[in-house]
């Protein structure tokens, strides 16, 4: 499509085949703030929806506040050091898994709901970690045994810090 042929009102928003969806960021979206991470090991600049970012951030004051820094908390629980984390997580990530750590020592439970490109298969990788470091099982379940394949090849591998056929058998 040549640029003369669009319309002016919807000019601002051709991106190229080659951007994803993720790369976009829409300026002044009245429903999204910049997300302030409790997690201290740095990483993209994130997007929450307004309506979450208060009650997102009580539950991780509250999560500080019983369970010490969620860096600290998060690298004991993965056993990795906090230098490492960052090579494991981003901030993003680390709050995450926190969270969903923290939610289940109390018998509770969490939805990752993060937005496609932020990491909720990291996230769910760190959990798996978790419990192996535990040595308690870790259940997957899915209708497409491809995104098995992508999470152990990629995902688990990477929080891991071992290639895939190093595993532990799943």
């Amino acid at each position: 499509v040549r640029e003369e042929e669009i319309p002016e009102d919807e000019a601002d928003f051709m991106v190229s085949p080659d951007v994803l969806i993720d790369d976009l960021v829409i300026e002044n979206d009245p429903f999204q703030v910049t997300y302030e991470s409790a997690s201290r090991v740095g990483g993209p600049v994130l997007k929450i929806q307004k309506a979450l970012a208060e009650p997102v951030g009580l539950a991780l004051t509250e999560l500080e506040r019983v369970r010490g820094p969620v860096d600290d908390f998060v690298a004991d629980s993965i056993g990795v050091s906090v230098s490492e984390l960052a090579s494991v997580l981003h901030a993003g990530q680390v709050d995450g898994v926190g969270l969903a750590l923290h939610k289940a020592l109390r018998a509770e439970s969490i939805i990752v709901g993060d937005l496609m490109g932020v990491g909720k298969g990291r996230q769910l990788a760190a959990l798996a970690r978790a419990a192996f470091k535990d040595d308690r099982p870790v259940l997957f379940f899915t209708d497409n045994a491809s995104l098995f394949t992508d999470f152990g090849a990629r995902d688990l591998a990477t929080v891991m810090g071992q290639r895939a056929n190093e595993l532990p058998q799943l």
